[in-house]
């Protein structure tokens, strides 16, 4: 093989001979793995140094956590087919025994306008709902001091239609369009509030499960969370205690006028679920008091 031929076929850098060239490809492996053992990187890029991209922040905030001696805790309004005259009562015992916080445990809304659901009875629009909705929190805003308010699977029914993350809040702010002071509605996206603390305190709000069986799932929820529970969802009264006897779960019934909601009214006669009561809770220094038909004796609020 010809000097130049030879040439030719070592490297780019033209080393002059066959030993030189050896001799720097020795040196070029010896620099890369000193760069690629682990105190070579320390000593080439300092972790102060690395560009690391910020997380993208799926999670909203934490949940809510209230310190409160007194609340009354309602929920499933479905407005526009809320019931006008449980919630004058929800009022009476308000004003009666002096309760300045409401907690609203999902399905204010009902939105069957936006329900996947086959739309075979008649339904109030997406605008009217919010409209209603809005001055029902106008008028409990002027009851109440505060009102904490949870979305329930009704509530999200928009933000499945849009296939889009949609804030609860801005559902709230939409419908009541700034007639109510700063700060005197608080919302969540989350399906639950804890109020208290652990071991004696609760944890309430609108469970993804429904359940036929009053408060069963709630009991099982508290035996999980080491928490009394205040449920939802169910539409039902009930009352039971965690398998250790060391808490207990409420189903509280709902605030829907069943007789304005049209597909109950059609399929009732013949429904295996259940029937609907309505109802609502006070807790008083961490004691409950659930308020149904034949439960009180509402000629004390009147």
């Amino acid at each position: 093989m010809t000097e130049q031929k030879y040439r030719a076929r070592i490297s780019l850098g033209h080393y002059d001979s066959p030993s030189e060239r050896d001799r720097a490809v020795f040196e070029a492996q010896s620099k890369l793995a000193a760069v690629a053992s682990p105190e070579g990187l320390s000593q080439t890029i300092a972790p102060d140094r690395l560009s690391i991209p910020a997380n993208v922040n799926l999670v909203p905030i934490k949940p809510l956590v209230l310190d409160l001696d007194s609340w009354l805790y309602a929920s499933d309004f479905h407005v526009p087919i809320h019931n006008r005259q449980w919630i004058k009562r929800l009022v009476a015992v308000a004003n009666h025994r002096n309760v300045d916080t409401l907690v609203i445990g999902g399905d204010l809304f009902d939105f069957d306008s936006s329900s996947r659901h086959p739309k075979d009875t008649r339904q109030a629009g997406l605008n009217q709902t919010l409209s209603v909705a809005g001055d029902l929190l106008v008028s409990l805003c002027g009851v109440f001091n505060r009102l904490y308010i949870l979305p329930g699977n009704h509530c999200r029914r928009v933000a499945t239609k849009l296939d889009e993350p949609l804030e609860f809040d801005a559902l709230i702010h939409a419908a009541v369009k700034g007639r109510v002071a700063s700060g005197k509605i608080v919302s969540t996206d989350f399906d639950y509030i804890y109020i208290g603390q652990e071991d004696s305190g609760w944890v309430v709000g609108h469970p993804r499960y429904f359940s036929t069986v009053p408060a069963k799932g709630g009991a099982d929820v508290a035996m999980l969370q080491r928490r009394n529970v205040i449920g939802a969802h169910n539409h039902i009264i009930g009352l039971s205690q965690s398998k250790d006897g060391r808490f207990w779960s409420i189903d509280p019934g709902h605030m829907t006028d069943p007789n304005m909601t049209p597909y109950l009214m059609q399929s009732n006669g013949l429904s295996r679920y259940p029937t609907w009561r309505n109802g609502f809770v006070l807790v008083d220094n961490n004691i409950p008091t659930i308020f149904a038909d034949g439960l009180v004796d509402w000629s004390r609020y009147a």
